[in-house]
């Protein structure tokens, strides 16, 4: 059986791409991702600056926004919200907007990912928090992949 995830999070969707990107290379068969961001921007060149050290180019525009799927009447499995519900983004606003568009349609998941645009280091320091915040992406994208591929070849055996 099919399944399909829409990643989402808030501004240009850096976050909700690199996730799409992670589950492209990791996913077992059957699976299908998409990405959005909560409004259209251009996409900072440190996150493609560590994607493209992982092999994968992110693209320098942002995704569809979620409004573009919302319109589309396609359906999800599942919409994975990344953001950071401890700073200052619009996590609530995202939250709230994510739940009226798809709660009846979809199993909604919220992990709690840092934003690039918070790291407030410089230098190598900074690169390291990028990062950081690509890997646990990954981690989240190969437990997904577990889960809603259970009985299948998962990417979490593919990524080892």
């Amino acid at each position: 059986m099919s399944k399909s995830v829409l990643f989402v999070c808030t501004y240009w969707g850096v976050r909700s791409q690199i996730a799409a990107l992670l589950a492209e290379k990791l996913k077992p068969q059957g699976v299908s991702v998409a990405s959005a961001g909560f409004e259209a921007g251009v996409i900072g060149g440190l996150p493609r600056e560590v994607m493209a050290s992982r092999g994968l180019e992110l693209p320098s525009t942002s995704p569809p926004t979620l409004f573009n799927f919302a319109r589309s009447d396609k359906t999800f499995d599942y919409v994975v919200t990344l953001c950071n519900r401890h700073t200052q983004e619009s996590y609530k606003t995202l939250y709230d907007v994510v739940e009226m568009l798809f709660e009846a349609k979809s199993e909604i998941i919220h992990w709690n990912i840092a934003d690039f645009m918070a790291i407030e280091a410089e230098g190598e320091a900074r690169r390291a928090a990028a990062e950081d915040i690509v890997q646990s992406i990954e981690d989240h994208v190969v437990e997904l992949l577990a889960r809603v591929t259970p009985c299948s070849d998962s990417a979490a055996s593919r990524a080892g």
